[in-house]
């Protein structure tokens, strides 16, 4: 009958949902919430609609939603509805991650967009430092004429931003959160603002300011209530408040100008507070509620990536000058990016970046009287962390106080053991009586779970006990809700009655819930928030109440609150705060140590496990943790004396677009790291990737045109390419650093291959130790780069480009005869064919210009050549070719590049062909010339195959005495002369 459904339609879809869910079929109700009542989450949900939609061959609907769709009779309506079309071109939402609404461990991020998944493990260590940012070109955003509401302070920065705002033509609207306000919204005005008072704590006053703003045109959000927090303590009696005004009111703020900000092509979302400059990465006298409104503002960037969003931590100096202040806002505003920057009391722009560094210290046992409490720490991924902590330090005898909501139920020890059959008979048992005690016998899979998740919790939590105690250490579990002091006083307090002290806290509870902003609901962002929050002062609270000896405190963060992720505002917040208050205590002399580990997922264990989270972190390139190695690492972050704030992760995938990750320090011997205190002798080192002294070194270095102009100037058809002259450079950096003691003196048997293409491209210099004699050392080079795809990843073997032996003069050495080609001198004299008859020949631009004209054509034995003028880098027509100038270059590139555009010239008058070098026998370093007045001249020794030529090059200087020759200079023949371009050279 019409608009019933169809049975095949039915039973596909249903062998859809168990093969996604492993739920028996006849569980499913077609009429229950997929959510609410069957506990699919929207990402699975999305994974199911794409596999209904290949089964039954539906084109991509655009217009299709997952909320439309809440129950299974939707989804087959839709597809039944659907089935054979082609109207539209369809994808599912895939939403966000799932929901949960219980206490759990720490380390959640829901979904990112696509990248190629990734295998070889990359987990490690990173410390969070600060490094300084640069300003860049203005880029503002167009405001005028729009609204932008901005939150009240009490410094007067609102006020003297209202009114920069208002002379630019943006009508600026001041929202002052005001908990007095019990009833309606408040509206006023003054000095031509309009000022909206309400109770940031008040769902319904957030209501009427959307209300309030109707249809009007709202192009962004400036947060300044944090700064209201500066000199004021972080304390019990007043956290709820202090948190309202900075998160929740913000939060509800956005819900009410998210839809505005959504169909404009940008805006401004901007929280300011007044940590340290550092976004309390050094300093110690700061509320870290503050950094709560930073968290909100990275998450919501991720989902409204059409605004310019900042979150910006000042220095508390600059609020003494409101006026200032405002402008400073307004001027970073204008900056592209990043989102989270800071501004110390200098006017010094800074940003947060990672550092790759591991803990070198020895590790340090726990004491036989270390009592620690730990939230969260009964299941998932704080209990593995704390049993692999207990089994590095076992039969010390320290006691684990651990902390959870789930009434432990004793009654299902005889499951320990069980096997899976039994498992799956007692939970299905649970269902049954759960049927007998209902009302209408019904019962949905999400209520069955729950009750079942009390039984697989209370297993996890008996093991969890029994591994710390067979590690002969010692542990209790305490129902306790973290949030209640009542609950953690009682804790504390039996603890130190019957046990000792409180001598260490790890706070691992938590709770996430992913939706974005606009569907979010008040509640859950004040739930989120009151756990990872509220949660750790209570536990600061009891300690300092029961008189603990607190020697280590830890928070589990993360990377949702590093780096801020879409539908976590509120959980991003939270974490922002608790690792700002890690960082606050690491810095205090008398605080314990401090440290709060910002998490990436974990595989198979904890938040990232459920639904169908391990999979879009794939998807996103998001690399998640191995139980193991998470749990290695928290222990050596214990014992070997990790603080501030660290993250732990491997590819950060799309949650890094700002390359925030760092190299790891480098250490040098002493005689190395002396020759790299001199940058201007090394601009072709960034870093050293390997070095094992005298024997091999590896140094990269990061080619792009900003930092190295006269790349732009060895451009073929607008793409720069490195000049061969230069990968010799390199090559006498990286031997020079190899063998410190010794000096440069020549290359032998130089071949130059693939050249090196570039956009933005690293390369490596590949130095090792050959051969030696009483006064040379011969060390081989190869200059080689990776191949990389579009999401970054590199591939495949690494490509060689270039290579040749370093000669270098060993300290002492009596130098031996060079070897200089029998070519006479060149001739003296002014250039008889300018400058410019050459590079209308050649592609050099004019920081690659080193020929000066050629002053005649010459003839040595029969052989033809070139006498020339050769410019020192000094007379080049554009002498700028480094970023960081003056820079000293010890192979004498630009004499090099005079010898083969010499020679160059030959080729191109007696072969007719525009050459390139490809090769050189030796090269004789013979003196650095401090004066102008070199001269140049070339010799054509012969013609080989493949249009190849021959050549020996000789550079004198005023007076005869010889500066540099090249024996044996390859060039090969890359296409015909031009008849326009082609001459002839006089020649005696």
């Amino acid at each position: 009958a019409e608009g019933e459904p169809d049975e095949g339609v039915v039973a596909k879809v249903i062998e859809i949902v168990v093969r996604h869910t492993g739920y028996p079929a006849d569980f499913l109700e077609l009429d229950q919430d997929l959510e609410g009542e069957l506990g699919i989450d929207t990402v699975k949900q999305a994974e199911i609609m794409g596999d209904c939609r290949d089964a039954f061959e539906i084109p991509v609907d655009e217009s299709f939603q997952l909320r439309d769709h809440p129950t299974l009779n939707h989804m087959i309506a839709y597809v039944q509805g659907m089935k054979g079309t082609s109207e539209f071109e369809t994808a599912p939402d895939p939403s966000l991650a799932p929901s949960a609404e219980e206490e759990v461990e720490d380390e959640a991020i829901s979904q990112p967009a696509a990248q190629e998944p990734t295998t070889e493990s990359t987990v490690r260590r990173w410390q969070v430092e600060v490094e300084e940012a640069e300003a860049g070109e203005p880029d503002p955003v167009f405001l005028k004429g729009s609204h932008v509401l901005i939150t009240d302070d009490n410094w007067g920065v609102s006020e003297a931003l209202s009114h920069k705002l208002e002379a630019a033509g943006v009508e600026a609207v001041r929202l002052m959160l005001d908990p007095s306000i019990v009833s309606k919204i408040k509206v006023e005005h003054e000095a031509g603002v309009d000022i909206i008072r309400l109770n940031p704590g008040n769902e319904q006053q957030l209501g009427q300011l959307q209300e309030h703003l109707g249809d009007i045109d709202v192009s962004g959000v400036i947060h300044l209530a944090p700064l209201t927090l500066t000199g004021m303590a972080w304390a019990e009696v007043t956290n709820q408040a202090q948190t309202t005004m900075v998160a929740h009111g913000f939060f509800g703020i956005l819900q009410a100008v998210d839809a505005h900000l959504g169909v404009r092509a940008s805006g401004i979302i901007c929280s300011v507070s007044a940590l340290d400059g550092r976004h309390g990465n050094g300093g110690k006298r700061f509320n870290p509620l503050g950094a709560g409104a930073h968290g909100i503002v990275k998450s919501y960037a991720r989902e409204r990536e059409r605004l310019r969003c900042r979150a910006l931590d000042i220095a508390p100096e600059q609020l003494t000058d409101p006026a200032a202040l405002a402008q400073c806002i307004l001027d970073e505003l204008e900056q592209p990016g990043p989102v989270e920057v800071s501004i110390d009391a200098d006017g010094r722009r800074w940003q947060m970046c990672l550092y790759d560094e591991q803990l070198e210290a020895e590790p340090t046992r726990l004491a036989s009287d270390d009592v620690w409490v730990v939230s969260g720490g009964g299941s998932g991924v704080t209990a593995a962390c704390i049993v692999g902590l207990a089994e590095a330090n076992p039969d010390v005898g320290a006691h684990f106080a651990l902390l959870g909501r789930t009434k432990l139920d004793h009654g299902v020890a005889d499951l320990l053991s069980a096997d899976e059959q039994t498992l799956e008979a007692r939970k299905l048992a649970v269902r049954e009586r759960m049927q007998r005690e209902s009302d209408g016998g019904m019962v949905t899979i999400v209520e069955w779970e729950r009750e079942w998740s009390k039984v697989t919790r209370s297993l996890d939590i008996l093991r969890t006990l029994e591994a710390i105690e067979a590690s002969g250490n010692h542990a209790t579990y305490h129902p306790c809700n973290v949030i209640r002091p009542k609950h953690v006083n009682r804790v504390f307090s039996e603890l130190s009655d019957e046990v000792g002290p409180v001598t260490g806290i790890v706070h691992g509870a938590g709770m996430e819930d992913s939706k974005l902003l606009g569907d979010k609901g008040f509640e859950m962002f004040a739930k989120v928030m009151a756990v990872k929050v509220s949660g750790w002062l209570t536990l600061a609270n009891a300690a300092l109440d029961h008189d603990a000896n607190l020697r280590f405190v830890c928070c589990f963060t993360s990377i949702a609150g590093r780096f801020g992720n879409a539908g976590q505002v509120d959980y991003a917040a939270a974490n922002c705060v608790l690792d700002a208050e890690m960082c606050r205590l690491a810095v205090s002399e008398d605080e314990p140590r401090a440290v709060a580990i910002a998490w990436s997922g974990w595989r198979d264990v904890g938040m990232a496990t459920r639904g169908s989270i391990e999979t879009v972190f794939e998807t996103a390139g998001i690399e998640t943790i191995p139980v193991e190695k998470g749990v290695e690492l928290f222990v050596d972050e214990v014992m070997c004396g990790g603080r501030r704030m660290v993250v732990i992760a491997g590819r950060l995938g799309v949650l890094d677009e700002s390359e925030s990750t760092r190299e790891p320090p480098q250490r040098l011997a002493p005689d190395v790291a002396g020759l790299l205190a001199e940058p201007a002798r090394f601009p072709f080192i960034d870093r050293i990737v390997e070095h094992d002294p005298y024997e091999t070194l590896v140094s990269e270095c990061t080619l792009d045109v900003q930092q190295f102009p006269f790349l732009s100037d060895h451009a073929i058809d607008g793409t720069p390419y490195l000049p061969g002259v230069m990968a010799l450079e390199m090559f006498a950096e990286a031997a020079q650093l190899l063998w410190p003691a010794c000096s440069l003196s020549g290359f032998d048997d130089v071949s130059f291959g693939l050249p090196v293409k570039l956009v933005r491209q690293k390369v490596r210099a590949r130095a090792w130790f050959a051969r030696q004699d009483d006064a040379h050392v011969w060390v081989e080079c190869t200059l080689e780069s990776d191949l990389v795809n579009k999401a970054g990843e590199v591939f495949g073997e690494p490509r060689q480009h270039h290579a040749g032996t370093v000669r270098l003069l060993k300290q002492g050495a009596e130098k031996p005869v060079p070897l200089i080609p029998a070519v006479g001198l060149p001739e003296r004299g002014v250039a008889s064919l300018p400058t410019t008859f050459i590079y209308e020949r050649f592609f050099h631009g004019p920081r690659f210009q080193a020929h000066g004209g050629i002053i005649a054509g010459s003839s040595v034995n029969g052989d033809v050549g070139c006498d020339g003028i050769a410019l020192m880098r000094s007379e080049l027509p554009n002498g700028i070719q480094f970023a960081d100038e003056p820079v000293l270059l010890e192979a004498l590139p630009m004499l090099i590049e005079v010898g083969f555009q010499n020679a160059g010239m030959v080729a191109m008058e007696i072969d007719r062909l525009q050459s390139l070098p490809i090769g050189i026998e030796q090269v004789e370093l013979l003196q650095t010339p401090e004066a102008g007045g070199l001269r140049v001249r070339s010799v054509r020794r012969a013609a080989e195959a493949d249009g190849v030529t021959l050549h020996d090059v000789l550079i004198v200087d005023a007076d005869d005495h010889p500066v540099l020759a090249l024996n044996g200079v390859r060039l090969k023949g890359m296409a015909p002369v031009e008849p326009e371009m082609e001459f002839k050279l006089k020649r005696n």
